[in-house]
C-alpha cells in the first residue's frame, strides 16, 4: 500500500496491545493481524486525535494530513514555541515497562521518548515530559534520516537499545520548513552552504547505543 510507504512495523507490543489482534504501524496505523486485512487497503485505522479513537484510514489526501501525527516534524524554532517531533519508530521496551518512541526533530537531530499506550498514539514535542535528545549532527552539518530502533539487537529487558540511521549531506544547505535534497545529493555540491561529503559514511546506515539507565533514572 503507498500510504504505509517508510512505515516501520512495531515488532514488540506492550501488554495492552499484543493480544488485542492488531499489528501496528509507526506512522499512526493499524491494521488486524488477518490476511484479507492487511491485503484490503480499507480495513485500515488511523488515530485520530479530533475524536480521540481508530478511525477507518481517510484516502483523501487532505483529511489524512489534517490527521496524521507526521513523520516529518513541524519546524517552529524561530517561534518561540515547542518544536514538534515526528513519531519515526516505536518498540516496547521491557527495561522501561513501556514504549520506547524514536523522535525527528529534523536536520539529524534524534529524540528519545516514551509512552504508555498506542491508544492514543503518541505525539511529543521538544517540552514533553520524558522526552531527552539523543544525537545531534550540527557538527558535521549533514542528517541523519530514516530512523529506526533495531530491537533485534538487544533485548527487550536490557537497558541498552540501538537504532540506525542513514546519514547523508543531501539537505544540508536547505533551511526551510520543507527539506528539499537535490542541491546537495551524494555530495555533488549544485548549490552553496552543501556539508562535506564522508567517505565510506555518506548515505550509509550509522548504528547507534544508547543507555537508558543514564537518561531515564
Amino acid at each position: 500500500h503507498g500510504f504505509l510507504n517508510g512505515a516501520h512495523t512495531i515488532q514488540r507490543l506492550g501488554p495492552d496491545e499484543v493480544n488485542d489482534g492488531y499489528i501496528y504501524f509507526d506512522n499512526n496505523l493499524r491494521v488486524k493481524r488477518l490476511e484479507e486485512s492487511i491485503l484490503d487497503h480499507l480495513a485500515y485505522e488511523i488515530y485520530d486525535y479530533t475524536v480521540g479513537s481508530w478511525v477507518q484510514y481517510d484516502h483523501d489526501a487532505t483529511k489524512f494530513r489534517r490527521r496524521f501525527n507526521g513523520r516529518r516534524p513541524r519546524l517552529t524554532r524561530d517561534s518561540g514555541e515547542p518544536q514538534s517531533l515526528g513519531v519515526t519508530s516505536v518498540e516496547w521496551n521491557e527495561h522501561l515497562k513501556s514504549y520506547l518512541c524514536l523522535l525527528d526533530a529534523g536536520r539529524g537531530e534524534l529524540w528519545l521518548g516514551v509512552a504508555n499506550t498506542l491508544t492514543p498514539f503518541p505525539k511529543f514535542n521538544t517540552e514533553s515530559d520524558g522526552v531527552f535528545k539523543v544525537a545531534d549532527h550540527s557538527t558535521s552539518g549533514s542528517s541523519c534520516y530514516n530512523q529506526i530502533l533495531i530491537p533485534q539487537l538487544y533485548s527487550s529487558s536490557d537497558s541498552v537499545v540501538r537504532f540506525a540511521c542513514t546519514f547523508t549531506s543531501m539537505w544540508s544547505e536547505n533551511t526551510s520548513d520543507e527539506p528539499t535534497w537535490t542541491t546537495c545529493l551524494f555530495g555533488m555540491k549544485f548549490g552553496d552552504g552543501c556539508s562535506e561529503n564522508v567517505g565510506r559514511y555518506e548515505y550509509n546506515n550509522l548504528v547507534y547505543s544508547v543507555d537508558l539507565r543514564e537518561i531515564y533514572k
